[in-house]
């Protein structure tokens, strides 16, 4: 049960601070600032998923208020924006970093974790 509330929690605060982000996106000049909407496998086929959202607008402010918690970890990868329509939910906008292995894309994940943000590996 703990775990579980820890899950809520983390989850809690991202959204949290996805929506402050893009409350302030505009204002901050951001709105120009625009991840790569593609494909966001590597050449390996590894990936991590930071996050999946129902406006793109949403997707591009969260990557900007990631970078402020882990711009360390973040800040050389490029983001990418996959869409994805899923039956009886509708169009998600999943922000994606592309990793060299699967082994990089595990440290990744680890350490955003460690930070308190929620992230899932995708292997393809």
């Amino acid at each position: 049960m703990k775990r579980w509330r820890t899950i809520a929690s983390a989850f809690g605060l991202l959204l949290s601070l996805c929506l402050s982000a893009e409350s302030h996106a505009d204002a901050a000049g951001v709105a120009g600032l625009k991840p790569a909407i593609t494909d966001s496998r590597s050449a390996a086929g590894a990936s991590v998923q930071l996050g999946a959202w129902k406006s793109e607008a949403a997707a591009r402010a969260s990557w900007i208020a990631m970078q402020r918690r882990a711009g360390d970890l973040l800040g050389s990868l490029t983001p990418n924006i996959a869409t994805v329509d899923l039956p009886g939910r509708g169009r998600y906008y999943r922000l994606r970093v592309g990793m060299q292995d699967t082994e990089s894309a595990a440290r990744l994940c680890s350490a955003l974790k460690a930070k308190h943000l929620v992230c899932v590996m995708v292997t393809d």
